[in-house]
């Protein structure tokens, strides 16, 4: 690996590169991200962390991120953990006991894609209360490994291959 690169769109120049792998997501010029150390936030301006939460995640290359406004989860195998942005504090984690297939969001809700079961999850983001589950009849998901599994402001959305569905108002 070779860590994360800074690329200029118009050049393809590297602006500034960090020797450390991991996977996460950009927003505001912050790098959100799990590595063999655990979670951390880094600045891509200044180029330091604003934040580094140390725990042990078990894939930290496998990981699923879903962001809301203020918090940002991670699914780890069968554990999901919600994240304050700003300093890192652990708002809430469980221990989901089916492994995490994906993640995504809508408004204060979060959703957990148990892929093996075709069953979605919801919790709120903000307190991780449980908010039921939907059993969904999409037999290709059983084969699939990493489906897409993503959402608008009031629906979600699954696809892999040619085939999209959409379940929502």
């Amino acid at each position: 690996h070779d860590g994360i690169k800074a690329i200029d769109a118009i050049t393809g120049n590297a602006i500034w590169q960090a020797d450390e792998d991991g996977s996460g997501f950009y927003e505001n010029e912050i790098i959100y991200r799990t590595n063999e150390f655990g979670v951390n936030a880094f600045n891509t301006q200044s180029q330091s962390y604003v934040w580094l939460k140390l725990m042990n995640i078990s894939s930290p290359y496998m990981t699923n991120f879903v962001s809301g406004k203020d918090l940002f989860a991670v699914s780890d195998k069968n554990h999901i953990y919600v994240f304050q942005k700003s300093n890192g504090a652990i708002k809430w984690e469980m221990n989901f006991g089916e492994t995490v297939s994906r993640l995504t969001t809508i408004e204060d809700s979060l959703f957990a894609l148990d892929r093996f079961r075709q069953i979605i999850h919801a919790f709120d983001i903000n307190t991780g209360k449980d908010l039921g589950e939907l059993r969904v009849s999409i037999p290709v998901f059983a084969a699939i490994d990493y489906p897409n599994f993503t959402s608008t402001t009031d629906a979600l959305i699954f696809s892999s291959g040619k085939i999209v569905y959409l379940y929502g108002k």
